[in-house]
């Protein structure tokens, strides 16, 4: 038969084993509360900063919708739509050339178009773009309310263009005479990238912008796969995913009041929990020292 061992022996090993016990429990104790506290921290901070970005671009669409339809207002815009004559073409253009003057801030491609009422271009100023698609041409029609108030379209891409439109219909009583159309195109800047570094504290960040509906998402340079989780009714949390050959991330995301976007700010998820992970690695490497030490003091 084996022989039994000591108590002598068995002692030692008893309260070494309830200490390694203890030393794992409360290591891995704080390093779920570390965690948590530190999820905590970057939700608040992400959510507030997607939260100002929306804000912000809500009240840049706001102004430009604004001057639009003040511009489908003009006396010379309302006279070449009724009449679509070449005499009242002049006036026409120098309104959509002012107000391409006016919308075009800081060297962005921007585009305004006077379409007829069945929304063929007839008059355009401002930076070449590709033709509207008609289908997409008619659904921007068609999102207009029944109050004739301007709206914002989706983000559309044409190639490698990305674009939006706004669209405000020009009245004459109650006839819809025509339609001016501004379209903008989107263009990510390195600045805007470092703009947004020092509001997360971190260059690692990333903003996304998309449709609400889930059919586009954009970096603000090109096309981006949608993010693998559904943003549009996780307005209010923090998001957790994984994205192939990215790894882990946390995200906020915020609709844009007025329009039919959605933005994402997500930040890599191993930065925020390293600390975490640093705390509890720390705590169980001085509970391993002092738990050989006190079993060296038991034998």
């Amino acid at each position: 038969m084996p022989a039994r061992l000591s108590i002598r022996l068995k002692l030692p090993l008893l309260i070494c084993s309830l200490l390694m016990g203890v030393v794992l429990a409360y290591s891995w104790s704080v390093y779920s509360e570390v965690k948590r506290s530190a999820l905590g921290a970057a939700s608040d901070r992400l959510r507030g900063v997607t939260r100002q970005l929306a804000d912000l671009t809500g009240t840049s669409t706001r102004q430009r919708i604004a001057e639009i339809s003040e511009a489908a207002k003009r006396p010379s815009i309302i006279a070449y739509l009724r009449s679509g004559s070449t005499a009242a073409e002049p006036g026409a253009r120098d309104a959509l050339s002012g107000l391409v003057h006016q919308q075009a801030r800081q060297n962005e491609l921007v585009r305004v178009e006077l379409w007829d009422g069945r929304g063929a271009s007839r008059l355009g100023s401002g930076a070449d773009f590709p033709a509207l698609d008609p289908t997409a041409a008619q659904d921007l029609i068609r999102s207009i309310r029944p109050d004739k108030s301007p709206v914002i379209g989706p983000l559309q891409a044409s190639g490698k263009v990305l674009q939006y439109s706004m669209i405000a219909p020009v009245s004459e009583g109650e006839a819809t005479l025509g339609y001016v159309v501004h379209r903008r195109r989107l263009a990510g800047t390195s600045r805007a990238a470092q703009q947004l570094g020092a509001l997360i504290g971190s260059d690692q960040a990333a903003l996304f912008m998309g449709n609400a509906r889930g059919d586009l998402w954009t970096d603000l340079v090109g096309v981006v796969p949608p993010p693998p989780v559904s943003v549009t009714t996780a307005t209010d949390r923090l998001l957790e995913y994984d994205r192939p050959q990215s790894g882990g991330r946390i995200a906020a995301a915020a609709a844009v009041a007025g329009t039919p976007w959605v933005l994402l700010v997500e930040f890599p998820r191993g930065p925020v929990l390293a600390r975490a992970r640093l705390v509890s690695t720390q705590l169980g490497l001085i509970g391993l020292a002092l738990l050989a030490a006190g079993g060296a003091g038991a034998w």
